[in-house]
Order: C-alpha cells, then sequence, then structure tokens
C-alpha cells in the first residue's frame, strides 16, 4: 500500500509483517519434495542448454564424414584405375568433396563449442539455498524481500471473496 488509492482503490489493508509471513508460509508450503526434484531436474537441463555441444552430438557428423572420405577414396582409386572422362564421376566427387567440406566446418563449430559437462546441481544444493533463504527471511525479511524480487517478475495479490 505504498503508493495508495491512486494506485489501488481497494480500501482492504493487510500489515507488511503480516504479509510477509503468509506470503513466507505459502512458499514454504510449494516447496514440496516434487517441487525440489523438478528444481533441480529444470536446473540442470537449463545448464546443459547453456553448454556447448555434447561428444555424441559431434559423434555423427564425425560418422558421416568418415563415410564420405572413404567414398572419395573408392572413387579416386575408380578414377586412377580407367575412366576419368565420365561426366557422372566428376560430379560425383565434386558433390562428395562438397559435402565433406560442409562437415568440416560443422564439425569445427561443434568442437569449439564442446567443452566439459557444467557441473549439475543436486538436490542438497538446492535445500542448502532455501534454508540460506529462510535463515534471511528470519534474520532480515527485507533483504529476503529485495533477493526475491530479483528472481520474481510480478506478484499480483486479489483478495479472497
Amino acid at each position: 500500500m505504498a503508493k495508495g488509492p491512486t494506485v489501488c482503490s481497494n480500501s482492504m489493508s493487510i500489515r507488511q509483517d503480516v504479509l510477509d509471513a503468509k506470503l513466507l508460509e505459502k512458499f514454504k508450503h510449494a516447496l514440496t519434495s516434487e517441487m525440489i526434484d523438478y528444481l533441480v531436474t529444470a536446473t540442470n537441463q537449463a545448464l546443459l542448454g547453456l553448454h556447448g555441444a555434447t561428444p555424441q552430438e559431434i559423434e555423427a557428423p564425425a560418422k558421416e564424414r568418415h563415410h564420405i572420405e572413404g567414398e572419395l577414396s573408392n572413387l579416386v582409386e575408380f578414377v586412377v584405375k580407367g575412366d576419368v572422362a565420365s561426366p557422372r564421376l566428376r560430379h560425383e566427387i565434386r558433390a562428395r568433396e562438397q559435402r565433406l567440406a560442409e562437415l568440416d566446418q560443422q564439425l569445427e563449430r561443434l568442437r569449439a563449442a564442446a567443452a566439459p559437462v557444467p557441473p549439475q546441481i543436486g538436490r542438497a544444493w538446492v535445500e542448502d539455498r532455501l534454508q540460506r533463504l529462510n535463515d534471511l527471511l528470519a534474520r532480515d525479511p527485507a533483504g529476503a524481500r529485495r533477493e526475491i524480487q530479483k528472481h520474481v517478475e510480478d506478484l499480483r495479490i486479489a483478495p479472497a471473496p
């Protein structure tokens, strides 16, 4: 109720300490075991999403590159043994050389992005951070409110009928 009736015409009011206590209780109630598991999973997925290419992502184009190199070797061997005038042979060699160049560029980008797998969080890490927040709420409610506001975009409260 910091801005008064110019922002909200509702005449209902609640003391800040009561509101803080009720919000904290709702927050604690929402942090079920399942919610903590969800937080761990979602955070780890986000960390992996920020991470570069995995070895599995590099494996497929590397295998294709190896296969095309083998085909090119076979085509070159065919040329050495005989017919070099075939337009189809020139086309097949050009197509494979082009694909090889594309794969080299792709592999270069993937390998440049590849880095050690980022650290993952566990349930204990989440529970530790929640305990720190609880401690902060008990010790410094205003500081805890500022910390929570960094992570919450908008909080609207509507009176229940």
